[in-house]
C-alpha cells in the first residue's frame, strides 16, 4: 500500500522491498532479447543474408546475447539465498506448476499458429500436432528459454545446498571447474575436434549462470567495477570481430556468442557485477512507475513478443527491407515492446492466467 510521506519516487522506495538493480537488469534483459528477435526474424522471415543490415543484426545478436544468462543471474539472485525458505511444496507450486503451465499453454498455442501462419487454414489436426511439437520443444524458438528454466528449476533443491555448505575455496574450486568445463572445452571441442575424456555431470551452463548470480549479490564472488568495464569492452570487441568474420568472411566463429561461450558467459557475469556495485547509488534514486510496469511485465513480454513479430513479418508481410531497415526495425523494436506490455497488462486481468504471467 502507498504510504503518504515523500515523493512518489520515494514511497515506491519504501513500499517495496525489492532490489532496484535487479529490476533494472531485468527491464535491460527484457528489452534486450526482444530487439535479437525483431532484428533476427526480419534477417530470417525475408531472407536478407547479405549487406550491412545482415552484418548489423549479427553483431546486435552478439552484443545483447547476455539477455539470457542475466535473467538466470536474477533468478539465481533471488531463488538461492540461504536465508530464503524454499520448501519442496513451494518450488513445486509457485514455480514449476507454472511455469509447466506457461510451456503447454503458451507453447501448444504457439505451436499451432506457426501451422496457421505457414497454410493460413485451421484444421482439427493440427491441434494434436502443436500438443505433441509443445510436449518434444518444437514450438516457436524463442520458448526453449522456457524449457531450460523448467530443467533448471528442478535442480533447485541442489543449488541451495551447493550455496548453503559451500565455503570460499569449493566455490571458486567449482567456479574454475564450471568455466572450464561449461564455457571453454566446448569450444576446444569446436575448433580442434577434440572431445576430453572426462564430463562434468552437472551439465548446464543455465544452473551454473543461477549460481553465479547468487555468489554476485550475496558478495561472495566480487568483481571490482574498473575489471567489469574493461571485461564489458574487450568481450564486446571480441563479439563484434567474431560476428563480422561470420558475416562477411564466412568463418566458423558463431560459437563465440553462443549462451555458454566463454565471451559470453564473462560479459553477463561483468554486467550483472557493475550494476550490483553501484546498488546503493540505485537503491536512492529508487524506481519510476513506468520502470516498474516494464518489470512486472517482463517476463510476460518475453513470453509474448513473438506472438507480435509473427503477426508483423508473417501475418501482415511488413518488410523494412523496402524501406531504410534500421530505422523501420527500431520503430517495430518500440512497437513490439509497447505492444507486449499491453498484451501483458490485460492478459492479466484474468485470474489464472495472471498466475502464468
Amino acid at each position: 500500500m502507498w504510504m503518504k510521506a515523500g515523493t512518489e519516487k520515494d514511497v515506491f522506495k519504501i513500499s517495496t522491498a525489492r532490489k532496484v538493480y535487479i529490476e533494472r537488469l531485468r527491464i535491460m534483459a527484457m528489452l534486450s532479447v526482444v530487439g535479437i528477435h525483431i532484428f533476427l526474424a526480419a534477417v530470417n522471415t525475408f531472407d536478407q543474408k547479405q549487406g550491412y543490415y545482415y552484418v548489423l543484426t549479427y553483431c546486435l545478436r552478439g552484443l545483447l546475447h547476455f539477455a539470457v544468462p542475466v535473467f538466470f543471474m536474477i533468478s539465481g539472485a533471488l531463488m538461492l539465498n540461504p536465508a530464503k525458505e524454499m520448501p519442496i511444496k513451494k518450488l513445486c507450486t509457485r514455480y514449476i506448476l507454472k511455469y509447466a503451465a506457461v510451456i503447454v499453454v503458451f507453447g501448444w498455442a504457439f505451436a499451432f499458429l506457426e501451422q496457421f501462419f505457414n497454410t493460413k487454414s485451421i484444421k482439427l489436426v493440427m491441434f494434436w500436432d502443436s500438443f505433441v511439437n509443445m510436449l518434444s520443444g518444437n514450438t516457436w524458438d524463442h520458448m526453449w528459454y522456457m524449457y531450460a528454466l523448467m530443467g533448471a528449476m528442478l535442480m533447485i533443491p541442489v543449488m541451495r545446498a551447493i550455496v548453503k555448505h559451500f565455503g570460499d575455496d569449493e566455490m571458486k574450486f567449482f567456479l574454475i571447474v564450471g568455466v572450464l568445463f561449461l564455457c571453454v572445452l566446448p569450444i576446444v571441442k569446436y575448433y580442434l575436434k577434440f572431445s576430453f575424456g572426462v564430463e562434468l555431470p552437472f551439465s548446464s551452463a543455465y544452473c551454473f549462470y543461477m549460481l553465479v548470480g547468487y555468489w554476485i549479490d550475496s558478495k561472495k564472488l566480487r568483481i571490482s567495477s574498473k575489471a567489469a568495464i574493461v571485461i564489458i569492452a574487450v568481450s564486446s570487441l571480441i563479439i563484434i570481430a567474431s560476428q563480422v568474420a561470420y558475416t562477411v568472411f564466412d568463418l566458423p566463429t558463431k560459437i563465440l556468442v553462443e549462451y555458454d561461450s566463454i565471451i559470453v558467459a564473462a560479459l553477463s557475469a561483468a554486467l550483472f557485477a557493475l550494476f550490483k556495485n553501484n546498488e546503493e547509488k540505485m537503491q536512492e534514486k529508487g524506481v519510476s512507475k513506468f520502470a516498474q510496469l516494464l518489470s512486472s511485465c517482463s517476463f510476460g513480454v518475453y513470453i509474448l513478443h513473438m506472438l507480435w513479430i509473427n503477426v508483423i513479418y508473417k501475418l501482415i508481410k511488413l518488410n523494412p527491407f523496402k524501406f531504410e531497415p534500421v530505422i523501420v526495425t527500431v520503430g517495430l523494436w518500440a512497437v513490439v515492446v509497447a505492444a507486449s506490455v499491453l498484451t501483458t497488462f490485460v492478459l492479466k486481468k484474468i485470474p489464472l492466467v495472471r498466475k502464468m504471467l
